[in-house]
């Protein structure tokens, strides 16, 4: 059984702060829902992107 991810809450990455975690997917991978610094709320990032520096910000109107 793969160990729970570790807590994001609270922590910034890029212009996103994570707010809590949101699920997980049909592969078991954590989500997090993250506002972007423009407010945007994004819903389903995934723990990995987050890490890795993949997903900075909402990229709907945002620098990416």
């Amino acid at each position: 059984m793969p160990n729970p991810p570790k807590n994001l809450t609270g922590q910034r990455f890029g212009r996103l702060v994570v707010l809590e975690q949101n699920g997980k997917t049909r592969h078991h991978n954590s989500l997090w829902m993250c506002q972007c610094d423009c407010g945007a709320i994004k819903e389903r990032v995934l723990y990995g992107s987050l890490v890795s520096g993949r997903t900075k910000s909402c990229r709907g109107g945002c620098k990416a």
